[in-house]
């Protein structure tokens, strides 16, 4: 396989993967507490997703370390829609939004290892 499909160093899938995960830690403060802005989220929400989505394309190679990227972009996939959710019925932020963030950031540094 190319050098370009796989996880390893400084490769574009992790690189990708740390760039989707960084844009959502980075943005997120804006929406710790309510009320929230519903037009920011949704513009959030697009801009994450679509640096997930680059992540995945760019992760699809079988090693063990694209599939360890796509595992944290599917957590995260799932950490953003469940704030999505909270944040469209004015609720509390998913109580363990911070560890499942540090989880999904250490599957990708494992997988930039491998």
């Amino acid at each position: 396989a190319p050098a370009a499909s796989t996880a390893s160093g400084d490769s574009p899938c992790a690189a990708a993967a740390e760039r989707a995960s960084e844009g959502w830690g980075s943005g997120l403060h804006q929406f710790a507490n309510p009320p929230y802005d519903a037009e920011a989220w949704t513009s959030f929400q697009n801009d994450v997703e679509s640096a997930i989505g680059s992540a995945e394309s760019q992760c699809a190679c079988s090693s063990q370390s694209c599939v360890t990227v796509r595992e944290a972009m599917r957590d995260l996939r799932g950490l953003v829609s469940e704030m999505g959710t909270a944040i469209r019925n004015g609720s509390s932020p998913p109580s363990d939004a911070v560890q499942r963030q540090e989880a999904i950031d250490n599957k990708i540094a494992s997988a930039r290892a491998l």
